[in-house]
């Protein structure tokens, strides 16, 4: 059986110089991570790294790492905690090599300057060819990069087309518009997204006393290969993730990865006890995993107390069932749905019914400092438009809700917010500047709670979203 991970004797500076950590559900993986490894690397004065591919499990490792080090200056919290493509463009500026983006793409390296946008011209030709076009070469590189780089595009992208991918473009089409589109970016001094992967394989790697992969199980081959660059420039190497939860094989990535590296003799910890997953999800979910005869058994324990599952064919009754649960005592439960709009029409309901509730990477009652864009807009429109309270919430209550839950944030458009231009009696109030209420609400809120946010703005008969937070008061 793989050993229970020893935070002594396996974190930093004393365990393997190599290892893979397997985290299944609810086990506390980030708070191992960061007292096993990188609390005590960063405090040691050691050179870090922690990334992955996703914005948020990057910022989150940074945003508890700057809680547990609160000395630690900014600069180099930033340069311990990035993605992956954040890195490659750091190694690509660092050489002194020019990297252009599409604007969709700044979002993805954190804080720092975004630099020169090149891209908007190269995707104006045939706009639905190309965008199409676009994601497909995304798909090719990321998964058949480096090991077929400089085999002919209509190659692999039959390849693509007959293993991971259809289009309502022919085979020809898409190659066409995809040399097209490279020829373009040549031209312009233009690397896109995925190019910078591409091109940070060509460029010396930086020292590191520490590299560790946060969310491994759901990298393709081209974010691996990266990996595997960084980690020749580095004296320790921990991957972390599980296995059992790659879910990114549609779009490319390796699931397997992992699996093949522990099979090789890779030193490898697991953590032993969730505290999510009661008895009951938790054999079901045993029972579901363990069909799955190419894996590696990470078994863990599930958390303290019964749980139950009741299973439902609709929304409607789940609801009901789901009341009659919590009249009863109920103090938590869990909903899993197969789609976002399922769970989007059970968020409305909750709502509506001032029942607080946490929607996983979503907006919702308890999802602290992104949730209740709402109010905070509303603050935001006070503020800087000097509107009344009342007129300030009608435009912010008009905003239309998206999968359950109140767009806002990134998710608020300016075609949106022009829309409420028709809303009866209701003021005109710039759309960027809603806009920009909406983006900036972790800045513009200063009253220590949500509660005393709404009380400050004397709104009265407030939206149930509103009733909930003064009912439960959570902090901001």
């Amino acid at each position: 059986m793989i050993p229970v991970l020893d935070v002594e004797k396996d974190g930093f500076p004393n365990g393997p110089s190599n290892m893979i950590l397997i985290g299944p559900p609810g086990v506390g993986k980030t708070h191992n991570v960061l007292h096993s490894w990188l609390l005590p690397a960063i405090r040691s004065g050691a050179n870090v790294l922690a990334t992955s591919f996703t914005k948020a499990a990057a910022g989150e490792m940074r945003s508890r790492l700057a809680a547990l080090a609160p000395d630690t200056h900014s600069d180099v919290l930033k340069r311990s905690c990035r993605t992956l493509h954040s890195e490659a463009r750091s190694m690509l500026t660092w050489h002194g090599i020019s990297v252009a983006m599409h604007g969709k793409d700044k979002n993805v390296i954190e804080d720092e300057d975004a630099g020169p946008s090149g891209w908007e011209s190269l995707m104006d030709a045939h706009k639905d060819q190309r965008k199409e076009a676009v994601r497909i070469y995304d798909l090719l590189r990321s998964v058949y990069y480096p090991a077929r780089k400089g085999e002919p595009i209509a190659a692999l992208v039959d390849s693509v087309m007959d293993t991971l991918d259809q289009s309502r473009f022919s085979n020809s089409v898409i190659t066409a518009e995809i040399e097209a589109y490279i020829s373009e970016c040549k031209e312009s001094g233009v690397k896109d997204f995925t190019d910078w992967l591409v091109h940070a394989l060509d460029v010396p790697a930086r020292p590191r006393d520490l590299l560790l992969v946060d969310e491994a199980q759901d990298l393709s081959p081209l974010q691996l290969a990266l990996v595997d660059h960084l980690a020749a420039s580095s004296k320790r190497v921990i991957m972390v993730g599980d296995p059992d939860q790659a879910i990114f094989e549609f779009s490319g990535a390796n699931g397997q990865y992992m699996v093949d590296q522990i099979r090789a003799g890779i030193e490898v910890r697991r953590l032993p006890k969730s505290r999510r997953v009661p008895r009951a999800p938790h054999a079901l979910a045993r029972s579901l995993i363990l069909q799955n005869e190419n894996r590696v058994d990470a078994p863990y324990e599930p958390a303290d107390g019964a749980g139950f599952i009741d299973v439902h064919s609709d929304y409607v009754t789940a609801m009901s069932y789901l009341w009659r649960a919590l009249e009863d005592g109920a103090e938590s439960a869990f909903v899993l749905a197969r789609s976002g709009n399922a769970l989007g029409k059970m968020g409305l309901w909750l709502i509506e019914e001032g029942i607080p509730f946490k929607g996983e990477r979503t907006a919702s009652p308890m999802n602290r400092g992104v949730d209740l864009t709402m109010v905070l807009g509303v603050h935001d429109l006070r503020e800087t438009n000097n509107l009344e309270a009342n007129a300030a919430y009608r435009i912010a209550d008009a905003l239309p809700a998206k999968g359950g839950w109140f767009v806002g944030k990134k998710k608020a458009t300016v075609s949106a917010l022009k829309a409420l231009a028709d809303v009866e009696d209701a003021p005109l109030v710039h759309a960027h500047a809603l806009v920009n209420a909406g983006m900036r609400i972790d800045r513009i809120m200063e009253a220590p709670t949500f509660v005393a946010a709404i009380e400050d703005m004397g709104i009265e008969n407030v939206h149930p979203l509103m009733q909930i937070v003064k009912r439960y008061g959570f902090e901001a």
